[in-house]
């Protein structure tokens, strides 16, 4: 028997289907999944074939040594896992399940709190090992021999590990544990998050109430975890940052392409991808085919790329795809709201480039281009760099650089040697009400890729060289964005007491007009038809409710500006308008001075109508 034996902070599981060919345990509606918010040993159990000559023993063997372990770490509880990658010699499904359920019982028997997992099931699981010496330990039982024994950790050699460190504006490169983190909260938290390891969420984030709340986006129950509806107010918003990017992307000189969502996984190329993301993809039977729905852009627009022959002229050649959609198979515990999804819309720019100097110029394009979308986003985030030792020393310089442009200090991990496909990345995170840290935009600096698809450019001197390519997403994946537009209104809220907001150039609906009586209706069709004209999304609320309660409905759903109307207006021809950013209540405007107002709020200038069924509050419909 070999068990793998895990000090965890919280487990959890989530059966997903019975393994084929195995004989499964027929398990109680309730026994499908459990979540323990707690300490834990989780004790990963591969039952072998040696195992059946003495079953009694093997299980008695195992019980002794896991309940000594739990004593001397002062822990409590248990939970047996079923896990068959520990050994190629298995025993028998039947001997497996007898032994596994023998050492539930036999634990629970000496006073521990002892869970098991389902024997024959595909699961998913979720833990956060605790970071002390004696947290991970791997097990041998000799049936025979009568012994336990520890199997030795390899050694690590010295420096193998990456390294992270806070880099300032002043260039100081200081050691995370080290460095004074008052006048940083932020980075703090987002320290601890990439310290920790763990990602597992185990209490709902705010902005999956204010999603349903605002009509954006809701679960669907009857789909995968992970996969949303998206409500009408919801996807204008999104459709908003589509048409955004597009025109940012092209703008910088990208060319926009579509490639498929599924690939064949016989391809040699994306068996070594899937070899590394087996456990998170979503595979599709069609016939005798087996294939894989994407979890990026990169399979398609490299394999593109690969049946092109380019020159040096044509570089550097930017092509851009929104991946409408992502797949990955997350883990259930991870999957959440807006933040971590297992279908996603992802912005995938990639540039090839000659040689390094025409990739970092690139790159400073490509940082500027992510800065700016945070910045029209009004996203606070947090700069963390990924390089590799040897140009790290080479390029450190610029690298300050990028972080002067930004103007605080940034997170640096350093790795030893080259381990995936690029030398250098760097992601922009925002920090969410929990802690929790989510990437948003990225630019990558690639040399391998080139390689291993075969791309080729014809340089100077007529040979064919493979190119270095920059990977980017200007935003992350869309619904990120929008996760962080809701949970940064949520803190303000909560700690700054300010109302919270969605940018206007992003809000479904920017104004709303409010009539006192129907005395004031042709007048107000006629401000919201001038409104409409410039592309402001405006509606009505002509229904016959008190002001009072058109006023809050209104303040309930954000909405930037709200005009009364009423005999004074009627009157004079001024427009009183309700400022929700500013708290203002009784703004006097002109018609022009409000559309002069609102056109240089449209930061960037993105305009996209509202559906029409919402033009009138009265018969617009709800979505819940």
């Amino acid at each position: 028997m070999k068990l793998l034996i895990l000090h965890s902070d919280g487990f959890a599981f989530q059966t997903k289907s019975k393994v084929p060919g195995a004989i499964a345990e027929e398990v109680g509606e309730n026994e499908h999944s459990l979540e323990i918010k707690a300490k834990i040993l989780v004790v990963f159990t591969t039952v072998e074939k040696k195992d059946e000559n003495d079953p009694a023993k093997a299980t008695e063997l195992a019980v002794d040594d896991i309940e000594k372990l739990a004593k001397e770490l002062g822990e409590s509880r248990i939970v047996v896992y079923p896990y068959a990658h520990l050994s190629s010699s298995l025993a028998s499904s039947k001997i497996a399940i007898q032994i596994v359920n023998a050492m539930k019982e036999a634990l629970s028997s000496r006073s521990f709190e002892t869970y098991k997992t389902p024997f024959g099931w595909y699961k998913s699981f979720q833990l956060n090992c605790l970071g002390h010496n004696r947290a991970e330990s791997l097990r041998s039982i000799d049936v025979e021999a009568g012994i336990v024994k520890e199997e030795e950790k390899p050694k690590r050699r010295e420096g193998e590990r990456s390294q992270f460190y806070i880099l300032t504006i002043d260039n100081k490169l200081i050691p995370f544990q080290e460095f004074d983190y008052k006048d940083n909260p932020n980075l703090k938290l987002f320290m601890d998050y990439e310290v920790s390891g763990s990602r597992l969420v185990t209490e709902e984030p705010p902005h999956t109430k204010l999603m349903k709340k605002l009509e954006l986006a809701n679960y669907e129950p009857r789909a995968d975890p992970g996969h949303l509806r998206w409500y009408p107010k919801g996807e204008l918003i999104r459709n908003i940052l589509i048409k955004y990017l597009y025109d940012k992307v092209t703008a910088l000189g990208a060319m926009p392409i579509e490639t498929p969502v599924m690939f064949n996984i016989d391809h040699p190329i994306i068996q070594e991808h899937l070899l590394k993301w087996a456990e998170r993809q979503y595979l599709v039977k069609s016939g005798e085919k087996t294939l894989f729905l994407r979890f990026a852009s990169d399979f398609g627009q490299f394999f593109l790329l690969s049946d092109q022959l380019m020159s040096y002229k044509n570089l550097p050649l930017r092509i851009y795809e929104l991946t409408k959609y992502s797949f990955r198979n997350e883990q259930s515990g991870e999957v959440v709201g807006l933040r971590r999804l297992r279908a996603f819309t992802m912005p995938d720019l990639h540039t090839l480039c000659h040689d390094i100097d025409q990739a970092i110029e690139e790159f400073n394009r490509q940082f500027e281009l992510c800065c700016e979308v945070m910045r029209d986003a009004e996203i606070d985030y947090e700069i963390a760099f990924r390089v590799v030792q040897e140009f790290w020393d080479k390029r450190r310089d610029w690298i300050l650089s990028l972080i002067k442009k930004i103007g605080k200090p940034a997170l640096i991990e350093i790795f030893p040697m080259r381990t995936a496909y690029w030398i250098m990345k760097f992601e922009f995170n925002f920090v969410d009400y929990l802690g929790k840290a989510a990437a948003l935009p990225t630019v990558q600096v690639d040399v391998d890729m080139g390689r291993q698809y075969d791309i080729n450019f014809i340089d100077e001197k007529n040979e064919k060289r493979h190119p270095i390519i920059l990977h980017c997403s200007p935003s992350g994946a869309l619904e990120r964005i929008v996760y962080a537009v809701l949970e940064k209104a949520y803190i303000l809220q909560k700690r700054e007491k300010k109302a919270p907001s969605i940018p206007f150039w992003l809000s479904p609906v920017q104004v709303r007009i409010i009539t006192i009586s129907d005395n004031h209706l042709e007048f107000a069709k006629t401000i919201l038809e001038e409104l409409e004209k410039y592309q402001i999304r405006v509606d009505l609320d002509d229904r016959g409710d008190t002001v009072g309660k058109k006023i809050r409905e209104g303040e309930m759903n954000w909405i930037p500006y709200i005009i009364v109307i009423g005999d004074q207006e009627l009157k004079t021809k001024k427009l009183t308008v309700r400022v929700r950013e500013t708290g203002e209540r009784d703004v006097k405007f002109t018609l022009q001075e409000f559309i002069d107002l609102l056109n240089k709020k449209f930061k960037p200038d993105v305009r996209l109508k509202l559906p029409i069924p919402f033009r009138l509050v009265s018969t617009s419909p709800k979505f819940a």
